[in-house]
């Protein structure tokens, strides 16, 4: 028997059993990308269970996700906040949708560290709290050691050390360590067209044309259409270095 399969034969056994629902909608959006059924599963967890945060919380990720409707998943996310305060997976959401869709920076900072004193180890938080800090505050000081934490709890995350090494060199002139970062980023992810670009960027500021040139080489096949974003006179150093 497959999920779907027992999650129907749940729901048909006990049509009143509110997690079941919620089971399903998790599978129907995730595993089988029916977000129409998603969502009907997780209003249907969210009748019968009101005091649900794990539908709630569902449900914000899916309206944000799959259907733009960002007001509802906002209103999602602060039930499930509401019904239970230490559910964490729904600060990241709700602080992801203030900060990103309705440009609410300083309360997205405090559901940030709110989480963050629910669970300092939180890799995922860290690292969205040092992107707004960096982004919307200009405190580069505690986005640097936020994204420190985050690397120390979650060490292979590429894109924490891609955010960090971008940090360093343009905040803190720290080239050498910013040098080290972008190593690691690409140590994790090597074909990674973003990181290679970024790379790339740094070397040539740095005045390595060689190896500025093979990284960028790397990233234009890797993604063609990086190649339209470079400034002419990139464009045609990598022309004349082919």
């Amino acid at each position: 028997m497959g999920a779907r399969t027992a999650y129907e034969k749940a729901i048909e056994l006990d049509p009143s059993y509110a997690k079941s629902y919620n089971g399903y909608g998790n599978l129907l959006g995730q595993a089988f990308q029916d977000f129409a059924g998603a969502r009907a599963a997780y209003e249907k967890a969210i009748e019968l269970d009101p005091s649900g945060s794990l539908a709630y919380n569902g449900y914000g990720n899916l309206l944000a996700d799959h259907f733009q409707d960002y007001a509802g998943a906002r209103a999602a996310y602060e039930k499930a906040i509401d019904v239970d305060s230490s559910y964490l997976a729904s600060y990241s959401g709700y602080g992801n949708i203030l900060a990103d869709h309705f440009k609410d920076y300083v309360t997205a900072r405090t559901i940030y560290q709110k989480a963050i004193e629910f669970d300092p180890s939180d890799a995922r938080i860290q690292h969205n709290y040092g992107n707004l800090l960096a982004d919307h505050f200009q405190d580069f000081s505690c986005a640097r050691d936020t994204y420190q934490k985050a690397i120390q709890v979650r060490p292979m995350d590429a894109t924490v050390y891609n955010d960090l090494d971008n940090l360093l060199a343009d905040h803190f002139q720290d080239f050498a360590g910013a040098s080290i970062a972008y190593k690691k980023a690409l140590e994790l992810k090597p074909n990674d067209p973003f990181f290679l670009f970024n790379y790339d960027a740094f070397l040539l500021d740095m005045g390595d044309r060689q190896e500025g040139l093979k990284c960028l080489r790397s990233a234009t096949r890797a993604e063609e259409s990086f190649r339209s974003l470079l400034p002419p006179e990139v464009q045609q150093l990598l022309y004349d270095g082919m």
